[in-house]
């Protein structure tokens, strides 16, 4: 479990994550695009979860002024990267 801040205007690069994720909004609002689907946005209080493996294509805070703050749960063997960056 880990909780993390995009500044504003944040543009994360591709990457996969090694098991289940589940995120909790607790401010601002972040846009997640996984391979294959349509970006979506989920704002303060809203939850998501991805399946292990898929590539997140995109993930990013659309507002210019406001830092999107969450909680991830991202269920992994101990020791394994929680990121794993597309090469």
């Amino acid at each position: 479990m880990r909780e993390r801040e995009f500044p504003p205007g944040y543009v994360g690069s591709k990457h996969r994550h090694p098991g289940p994720v589940v995120v909790w909004v607790l401010d601002g609002s972040l846009e997640v695009q996984l391979d294959g689907t349509p970006a979506r946005t989920y704002g303060r209080g809203q939850c998501f979860g991805e399946e292990p493996h898929p590539l997140q294509v995109s993930t990013s805070n659309p507002s210019q002024r406001d830092t999107a703050r969450v909680i991830s749960y991202i269920l992994s063997h101990n020791g394994e990267p929680l990121t794993q960056p597309e090469k």
